[in-house]
């Protein structure tokens, strides 16, 4: 009589199977809870370490993501983020994710100052009026120019403002306003106004012009100062 012999089956405990298993990423913060476009974030939590392991903020990929121990990622804040509160989406190598709701806010970016004296700008806009293109030079080096387009249909309105502003002088600046939000710069100068510059591009475009706010070009001081132009008008009325 023969005997067969079967296989020998270890039988493993239950719970020695269950963390032979990858844990799934989990993220508990993100510090600081708010910032600007550009702002360095840190993830706290665990098994974030894991292959494949990724992170969505606002619905864009984390910039710069490093992981620096299992339970910490630093990244920035990515480009493109409308501001308001964001959703941090964490999702594993097999594909699974979770979110979690407005774990951050994008702050507003500060007012950009339209006559900023170091930065020259290029724009244009090409007679087929289907692109507008901006060259952005912050130095004297014509090689450091940061180049951007996108297309004149995105765009919703034009705006024009003229500010006589105490602390900076005088300054008229065109804007873009686009579908999106975002207010693109044009055209700005200190010596002059532009509001029939504006009125004709949003001709041009069949878009409305919407004035923000109208100051009109201040006089030019008389040679001496005011204390010139107060004694020359002395003398006139002598």
């Amino acid at each position: 009589m023969r005997t067969s012999k079967l296989p020998f089956v270890a039988l493993l405990p239950l719970p020695w199977l269950l963390a032979c298993a990858s844990e799934p990423p989990a993220v508990d913060s993100v510090t600081p809870g708010s910032g600007e476009v550009g702002t360095e974030i840190t993830l706290k939590g665990a098994h974030l370490d894991g292959t494949g392991v990724s992170f969505k903020l606002g619905g864009k990929p984390l910039a710069d993501a490093a992981v620096k121990d299992p339970g910490t990622v630093t990244a920035t804040v990515p480009e493109g983020i409308k501001a308001g509160p964001v959703d941090l989406i964490v999702t594993a190598g097999d594909g699974k994710s979770r979110t979690l709701s407005g774990v951050f806010t994008v702050d507003e970016p500060p007012p950009e100052d339209p006559c900023d004296p170091s930065i020259k700008r290029m724009t244009s806009i090409p007679p087929t009026a289907d692109i507008v293109k901006i060259d952005l030079y912050k130095s004297d080096d014509p090689e450091d120019v940061s180049r951007s387009s996108f297309p004149t249909r995105d765009i919703e309105r034009i705006e024009y403002e003229a500010r006589d502003r105490p602390d900076k002088g005088y300054c008229a600046a065109i804007w873009l306003k686009t579908k999106d939000g975002r207010q693109v710069l044009f055209d700005s100068t200190t010596t002059q106004e532009l509001r029939i510059q504006a009125q004709k591009i949003a001709n041009g475009l069949s878009r409305p012009l919407e004035v923000l706010h109208e100051d009109p070009l201040p006089e030019p001081e008389e040679e001496g100062g005011p204390e010139g132009a107060a004694g020359a008008a002395g003398a006139k009325g002598g």
